[in-house]
C-alpha cells in the first residue's frame, strides 16, 4: 500500500490504521456500534499539509581559478652613443697660467728668472745725421728685446712727410709713433715769462718736460708694463752686465752724472715711479718750475721731490751723446 501522505512513513501509516480500526471497534461498541465514527486519518488530512519536498539542487563547487600571470616582456633599450661626437666627463681643469714663449735656447739674464714687459720711448728732435739715430736706437732694441718683452715708443716732432721722419720708419718697425707739432714760442710765452734759460733756449727746456708728460699719460694707460725706460733719440746706451742693476722697483733709476744734479739723459722705474717723477702738474706750474730754476735737471729734481720720489744711480756699459747735434750748446 501506498499512502498519500508523503509526509508520514509506511510505518506511521499502518500504526495509525491499526488505531483507527481499535477506536471504530471501540466506539461502535459502546456508543452506536452502527455508525461509523469520522476517520482520524482524514483530520490529520486536513490539519496537515502536505509536505512538498524541493528537488535537490547538486551544486558543482567551482574553484575559481587566479588570471593567469601574463609576464611583460622585457624591453632592452640600446643607449646610443653618437660617434661623432664622443662624451666627455666633465672636470674642473685648472686654468693654465699665461707664459710667454721664449726662443730656443734663449738664456734669460735678469736675476729674479723673469723676462719683465718694458715700455721704452724715444723723444726728442732727429737730430744730426739720420743714420746715426737709426744705429743709436737700434742699438737699445736689441739689447733689451734679447732678454725682455719689449714694446717700443716713437715721440718726435714732425709730420709723415719729414725726410728723416719718413727715413727712421722705414728702418725701424715701432709698436708706438707720436709725432706732434712742437709748441711755437708763442705758446710757451704763455706760461713762462724768462725768454731764455742760461745758454739754452727756454723753448727747449720746456718742450721737454712737455713732451716726455705726454708720452707718459699714454704709456702708463696702455698696457701693463713692469718697466718704463725714457730715453732720446740722441743717445746711445749699452747696458751691458749691469742690466739687472737697473730694475729696482722702489726707486727711479738713472746713470751717474758726475755733477750735483739727475741726468735726465736715461731713467727706468716701475710705471707710477716714472709718472710721478716726471709729472709737473700743469702747464701754469711748469711754466712756474722754469722761471724759477737756473739749470734743467733741478726742474726734474724738484719734482720728484714734491712727489715724495727717490732716486739712486746705476752703472752702464756706455753712454754717449751725439755731438753731432743740431746747434753747439743744444743739450736737450
Amino acid at each position: 500500500m501506498v499512502s498519500k501522505y508523503t509526509s508520514l512513513t509506511e510505518e506511521q501509516v499502518q500504526e495509525m490504521l491499526a488505531k483507527e480500526s481499535i477506536r471504530r471497534n471501540s466506539s461502535r461498541s459502546i456508543i452506536n456500534p452502527d455508525v461509523e465514527p469520522d476517520p482520524i486519518v482524514e483530520e490529520l488530512a486536513v490539519k496537515l499539509e502536505p509536505i512538498i519536498e524541493e528537488p535537490t539542487v547538486e551544486l558543482e563547487l567551482v574553484i575559481a581559478e587566479p588570471d593567469p600571470v601574463v609576464e611583460e616582456p622585457v624591453i632592452e633599450i640600446e643607449e646610443l652613443v653618437d660617434e661623432s661626437d664622443p662624451v666627455v666627463e666633465e672636470s674642473i681643469i685648472e686654468p693654465e697660467p699665461v707664459v710667454e714663449e721664449l726662443p730656443v735656447n734663449e738664456t734669460i739674464v735678469d736675476h729674479t728668472g723673469k723676462k719683465y714687459k718694458i715700455a721704452i720711448f724715444f723723444r726728442g728732435s732727429l737730430r744730426g745725421d739720420i743714420n746715426t739715430t737709426i744705429e743709436y736706437i737700434k742699438n737699445s732694441l736689441d739689447e733689451l728685446s734679447a732678454k725682455h718683452i719689449v714694446h717700443s715708443y716713437l715721440l718726435t716732432w714732425g709730420t709723415t712727410f719729414d725726410d728723416n721722419v719718413k727715413t727712421l720708419l722705414n728702418a725701424i718697425k715701432f709698436d708706438n709713433v707720436i709725432l706732434q707739432t712742437a709748441p711755437s714760442d708763442e705758446q710757451i710765452r704763455r706760461f713762462v715769462k724768462r725768454a731764455d734759460f742760461g745758454c739754452y733756449p727756454v723753448s727747449n727746456v720746456y718742450r721737454m718736460y712737455y713732451q716726455t708728460k705726454t708720452a707718459l699719460d699714454i704709456i702708463i694707460n696702455a698696457y701693463d708694463y713692469d718697466y718704463i725706460i725714457h730715453s732720446r733719440t740722441d743717445v746711445k746706451i749699452t747696458f751691458g752686465e749691469h742690466l739687472n742693476d737697473w730694475f729696482i722697483t722702489d726707486h727711479y733709476n738713472t746713470p751717474p752724472s758726475g755733477a750735483p744734479w739727475l741726468c735726465d739723459w736715461v731713467g727706468v722705474a716701475v710705471p707710477t715711479i716714472m709718472y710721478n717723477a716726471w709729472n709737473y702738474g700743469t702747464l701754469e706750474q711748469l711754466g712756474n718750475l722754469i722761471d724759477e730754476k737756473h739749470v734743467p735737471e733741478h726742474i726734474l729734481l724738484d719734482i720728484m721731490n714734491k712727489n715724495d720720489i727717490q732716486y739712486r744711480t746705476a752703472h752702464l756699459s756706455s753712454i754717449f751723446l751725439n755731438p753731432n747735434r743740431m746747434e753747439p750748446g743744444d743739450r736737450l
